[in-house]
């Protein structure tokens, strides 16, 4: 059986063809919306004030450790000065700080891992000690093998 192909050339109209064209300015391009409503029904502003992504407070829940977990996430404070990004634990007065917000939840994690093996190993420990292992024992513990 043979088949026969039919070309179809459409006929593509002037205005569609490629290139540039001048038309005539239509009516609404003319005027912006602040110049046609009055001032009171589209409150517009070309002021902007500065906003940060770094939210002022955060629940940390990313220990990264494979011998402890996170039993409730930990409830930090968040600091910036013009170089650094620091993350607080007030309640414990522990901190992580880095040149971004990643950064210091990063150093973050480290830390607390690293005074929660510390203080673990210990036998005598003062008041204030005591108080810090307390209150992390609260937050984290050792992930059954």
């Amino acid at each position: 059986m043979a088949t026969t192909a039919i070309a179809i050339n459409p006929r593509v109209p002037d205005d569609l063809l490629p290139g540039t064209k001048n038309t005539e300015p239509m009516g609404w391009q003319e005027k912006l919306p602040s110049d046609i409503a009055p001032d009171s029904a589209f409150p517009l502003s070309t002021v902007s004030k500065r906003t940060s992504a770094i939210p002022p407070k955060v629940l940390f829940g990313a220990l990264h450790s494979p011998v402890l977990r996170l039993v409730k996430p930990i409830p930090l404070k968040t600091e910036k000065t013009k170089d650094t990004v620091s993350v607080v634990w007030e309640e414990v007065s522990e901190f992580g700080c880095g040149g971004t917000f990643s950064e210091a939840l990063f150093d973050f994690a480290a830390t607390i891992t690293e005074l929660f093996v510390a203080l673990s190993e210990q036998e005598s420990l003062g008041n204030d000690l005591l108080r810090v292992k307390s209150k992390l024992s609260e937050y984290i513990e050792l992930r059954p093998r």
